[in-house]
């Protein structure tokens, strides 16, 4: 996937650098203008080991190390508050989603043919998303959210670094 979007990159003459690392304990090799984790899968996707609080967390501080002062970063998250809609007493008691750590869980073929692989997901209520970029030195500047069904499941979050 990242060589496509490289490619993309230099036919539209854009300079990317393109990091593949786990994003829980990267280390910048320098500071950035901005930083874009699109598309659910990238912020909130869990392993099966992973602590729904501390590696949303570490990731937004190594994100925030990362940008020059003033920079932007832009997120897209699923939304915590349509998770809490969707899913019923029995999903709960299923093991499908824990409301107490807005955690989904389910299963996947990661490529058509593939075997099924387990999936953990993370969602976000406006409020803590706020919270949990203060915490990691983040100034959030706009948290919005867009109605299921319109392409953007969840909130869209604006941030900047401080300073």
């Amino acid at each position: 996937m990242l060589a496509k979007a490289a490619d993309a990159a230099r036919a539209a003459n854009v300079h990317v650098d393109w990091i593949h690392a786990d994003a829980t304990r990267f280390t910048p090799p320098g500071m950035y203008d901005c930083a874009i984790c699109l598309c659910e899968g990238a912020f909130g996707l869990l392993g099966q080991g992973d602590d729904p609080i501390n590696q949303p967390l570490s990731i937004l501080g190594n994100i925030s190390r990362s940008l020059k002062p003033k920079a932007k970063a832009l997120f897209t998250v699923l939304n915590g508050t349509a998770m809490l809609r969707k899913y019923t007493n029995k999903d709960i008691a299923e093991g499908r989603f824990d409301p107490l750590t807005m955690v989904e869980s389910s299963e996947s073929p990661p490529r058509e043919g593939l075997p099924a692989v387990a999936v953990r997901e993370r969602a976000f209520v406006p409020t803590e998303l706020i919270l949990l970029f203060r915490l990691a030195a983040c100034l959030c500047s706009t948290c919005g959210a867009e109605p299921q069904g319109t392409g953007g499941e969840g909130p869209s979050i604006w941030t900047r670094s401080r300073s």
